[in-house]
C-alpha cells in the first residue's frame, strides 16, 4: 500500500506543479514552433510543419492554400546557400491572440537576415501568420547579394536590384518573394522587370550581354566582332526603347520583339 501510495504520489506532484504554472508559457511555445519550422527538413517534417505550425492565412498567402506546395517549397529553404548561418529568437513580445517575434541570423553569407515574424494563437496552439516586410525585404537584399543566375547576377542589375531594395512597396516585395512558391511566377517576374526598368542603363547593358551571348556567340563569328557589337548594342538599345520589352516574356525575349532585337543585332555587327 505504501508502494501504491508513493506510485500515485510521484505522479501526482508534477501534474499539480503543472498546474500551478510549471508548464510552459507562451514564449516558450513560440520559440519553440519557431524552432520546429526552421529545423523542418525532411519530407515529414515540412508536412508536419505545413499542418501544424502555419496559419490557414499563411498558407493561402505564401502558397495560395496548396499545402503540397508549402511541403515542396518551404519558404525557409536554405539547402541554396552553402553556408546559411545560424538563425535564432532576439526577442517574443505577447499581445494574445497575437505575438511579435524578432528574428536574427548570425554569421554566415546570409547574416543579417533579420526581421519580424507575426504568430497567432489559434485555439490554444501559437502558428506563425506572416512574414513582415522588414523579414521579406532583407530577405530578398540577401538573394540580391548571392544569387548566381539570371538577370540579377549581371553585376550593373545587381547594383540596380541592391539599390531599390530599401524602397520596394509591401505589394512588390511579396509578389517577388511569394511569386514562386504560389506558382504565380508571372506576378513575381513583373515586379522583379519593374526594378530593372527603373535602371535603364543597366538594363541595357544586360540584354546586350545576352543578346551576345544567346545570339551572337552562336553565330560564326570571331570574339572581338562579338565583343564590340555588344558595345554597339547598348546605346542601339537605348535608342529604341526596346529593353524593357525583352523582358516581358519571364525575362526571355518575347516573339513581338524578335524582329526589331535581330535589327539592331545586324547594325551592330554591320557597325563593327
Amino acid at each position: 500500500m505504501k508502494r501504491i501510495a508513493a506510485v500515485l504520489l510521484s505522479c501526482l506532484i508534477p501534474l499539480m506543479l503543472a498546474a500551478c504554472g510549471g508548464g510552459q508559457s507562451d514564449e516558450d511555445q513560440i520559440r519553440d514552433v519557431v524552432d520546429r519550422i526552421q529545423n523542418a527538413k525532411e519530407p515529414a517534417e515540412l508536412q508536419q510543419a505545413c499542418r501544424e505550425l502555419l496559419t490557414p492565412a499563411f498558407v493561402k498567402e505564401v502558397y495560395d492554400g496548396d499545402i503540397a506546395a508549402c511541403s515542396k517549397e518551404p519558404f525557409n529553404d536554405e539547402e541554396e546557400f552553402d553556408d546559411p548561418g545560424e538563425t535564432t529568437v532576439a526577442s517574443v513580445e505577447v499581445d494574445d491572440p497575437d505575438a511579435t517575434v524578432k528574428i536574427e541570423t548570425v554569421g554566415g553569407s546570409t547574416d543579417g537576415t533579420d526581421g519580424t515574424w507575426t504568430m497567432k494563437n489559434l485555439d490554444g496552439d501559437w502558428k506563425l501568420d506572416r512574414l513582415e516586410d522588414d523579414y521579406l525585404r532583407a530577405s530578398f537584399a540577401t538573394s540580391v547579394k548571392l544569387v548566381d543566375e539570371g538577370m540579377v547576377a549581371f553585376e550593373p542589375m545587381r547594383k540596380c536590384f541592391a539599390s531599390n531594395v530599401e524602397t520596394l512597396d509591401s505589394q512588390t516585395i511579396r509578389a517577388i518573394t511569394f511569386g514562386e512558391a504560389s506558382e504565380k511566377k508571372k506576378d513575381a517576374f513583373d515586379a522583379a522587370n519593374k526594378i530593372a526598368e527603373s535602371c535603364p542603363r543597366a538594363l541595357n547593358a544586360y540584354v546586350a550581354d545576352t543578346l551576345a551571348r544567346e545570339v551572337l556567340a552562336k553565330q560564326d563569328l570571331p570574339p572581338k566582332t562579338i565583343a564590340c557589337a555588344k558595345r554597339e548594342l547598348v546605346p542601339l538599345l537605348e535608342i529604341s526603347g526596346l529593353a524593357p520589352n525583352a523582358l516581358k516574356q519571364n525575362n526571355k525575349f518575347g516573339f513581338a520583339t524578335s524582329a526589331a532585337l535581330a535589327g539592331l543585332i545586324t547594325g551592330a555587327v554591320r557597325a563593327c
